[in-house]
């Protein structure tokens, strides 16, 4: 399945990343990873950020993915699963020191994308931050 075959191709990317967060950040405690698929970018960050709590947010099937990876993690006591379609849930105000959007918008289009950004941005506490990863064309490529 995609999702597991995203998580060995995502890790050292995530991990890079986390390490960059450790650097910005001394405390990271209420991670939201939305469209989590495998738990790949919470996972590395919570590897960092031991004390960190996780929101996992996907649909009913992935998130049983998900939970398979926090187990291999033994993370289990520091997840929560929110089984919900991330278009139909508000993420709410000022609640979290991270939120993670790993490789989501582009399969969101420009509208949806957006709106997922900003009520992504409205949910961070002050001086936190939103973590994008995405694959980003050149389209000044020769070829493309």
């Amino acid at each position: 399945m995609l999702v597991r075959a995203l998580f060995q191709m995502n890790y050292p990317a995530a991990k890079y990343a986390a390490l960059y967060l450790k650097r910005k950040h001394k405390i990271i405690s209420d991670i939201l990873d939305v469209a989590a698929g495998s738990g790949v970018w919470s996972i590395a960050i919570a590897e960092q950020f031991k004390s960190a709590k996780v929101s996992a947010l996907d649909f009913s099937g992935i998130l049983n993915i998900t939970r398979e990876y926090v187990n291999k993690f033994r993370m289990n006591d520091r997840y929560k699963y929110i089984e919900r379609d991330l278009r139909n849930i508000d993420f709410g105000r000022e609640c979290y020191d991270l939120v993670i959007l790993g490789h989501i918008c582009h399969s969101e289009g420009r509208i949806h994308a957006k709106q997922l950004i900003e009520k992504s941005f409205r949910s961070l506490k002050d001086g936190s931050s939103l973590l994008i990863a995405e694959f980003l064309p050149n389209n000044k490529k020769p070829g493309l």
